[in-house]
């Protein structure tokens, strides 16, 4: 998809927070589920934490064309022959109607609303509104208490085991009662750290979305657009299969060329990136960095891979580059940014050489495309 291709860069800092959350470091940063105040969602909070930009850090080894510094690439990758690429099956590039549906149904949630259910129970992933009452030893504590508090379990994070007791319960007047035991320690609150506690739940609805209905209306007055359902979803489709055209020439040119040497200035910055996202993480884990790898990566052999896959990225895409003569401009990184205050907004946190070599991945699989044809 399009999203790989854009990415190809900036994914950098993505991949290891991805990295990071799935080996569950932020078991530490759990709610104050004594409130039903969320002191993990991560609401109101931007990719940076202090600082005004990440120039310094980003933008140490990019050119304004978005090439890197002071490298020939041509003179280190064994560029794979793409001129003998001239047509792909369609089969393998026709997106499937669940991915072209999935697309419509992206756009329909975007104008959503929301309704409440009370006639099913409970399902894992639901976000649901409750009251609460929490007890120790039948006596109420502070904080452990909240009426009509919508809880969202892809946000919210109350003590372990909480929310999964009440899934299979059907809303209703009726109370019913859980029980927690809250982990030692409990940053939130010390005083309930390793205490077994009762809570009563009134479970007042399940909030679900309600999708507007995809037909000429939805797509002529909401959408704006100036054709017919159907043929609005062809034109998905159409972008679907371009975007799968770009990707399976990506996958092509960077898996078939090979590069000879990767000047370590190219991942002594890279390294420095992810060590950048990786502090973030470690903050909002309340882990200093060092123990931050410890947990995620010991050996360092994953951002060792990290970097020298993208490294060789880098290179096979400025490699491509030089040869057809493709530079990033102000102009010509519009599509991959979508507006002008995009754009911008992005060179000035990141700098412009770093923002800008993330569009030359689909800068050059554009211009492969332009010599290929679907059969």
């Amino acid at each position: 998809m399009r999203k790989k291709i854009l990415l190809i860069t900036m994914c950098m800092c993505m991949a290891v927070m991805t990295a990071a959350c799935s080996t569950g470091t932020t078991n530490n940063s759990s709610t104050n589920g004594t409130s039903g105040e969320n002191t993990s969602t991560g609401e109101g909070e931007s990719e940076s934490t202090s600082e005004e930009t990440k120039v310094d850090v980003y933008n140490t080894i990019f050119q304004d064309n978005g090439y890197v510094k002071d490298v020939k690439a041509s003179d280190l990758v064994q560029l794979y022959d793409y001129s003998q690429l001239k047509t792909i099956a369609k089969a393998d590039v026709e997106p499937s109607e669940e991915d072209v549906q999935a697309t419509i149904d992206e756009q329909r949630k975007l104008f959503a609303t929301t309704k409440q259910v009370t006639d099913r129970a409970v399902e894992d992933g639901d976000i649901i509104c409750m009251d609460f009452t929490g007890k120790i030893d039948g006596v109420e504590f502070d904080g452990g208490k909240s009426e009509n508090y919508v809880f969202d379990p892809n946000y919210d994070n109350f003590v372990d085991g909480f929310y999964e007791q009440i899934i299979g319960h059907t809303p209703s007047e009726e109370p019913f009662d859980i029980q927690v035991t809250f982990p030692d320690p409990y940053e939130p609150n010390q005083d309930l750290a390793g205490k077994e506690a009762t809570f009563t739940i009134v479970l007042k609805y399940i909030e679900e979305d309600e999708l507007p209905e995809f037909n000429d209306a939805f797509v002529q007055d909401t959408l704006g657009a100036s054709v017919s359902a159907e043929e609005y979803r062809q034109q998905i489709k159409d972008t679907l299969q371009s975007d799968n055209v770009l990707e399976y020439l990506y996958d092509k040119v960077v898996s078939e060329s090979t590069v000879d040497n990767v000047p370590s200035t190219i991942t002594d910055a890279l390294k420095a990136i992810i060590d950048d996202t990786s502090m973030q993480q470690a903050a909002e884990a309340g882990m200093e960095l060092e123990e931050f790898y410890e947990q995620v990566d010991p050996t360092g052999e994953q951002r060792e891979k990290l970097c020298s896959d993208q490294a060789k990225v880098i290179l096979v895409i400025q490699a491509i580059a030089e040869k057809e003569g493709i530079e990033a401009t102000d102009e010509n990184v519009l599509n991959y940014f979508g507006s002008e205050d995009t754009r911008d907004g992005y060179v000035e946190y990141f700098g412009k050489g770093y923002s800008y070599s993330g569009a030359l991945p689909i800068l050059t699989m554009q211009k492969l495309a332009e010599n290929v044809t679907i059969e």
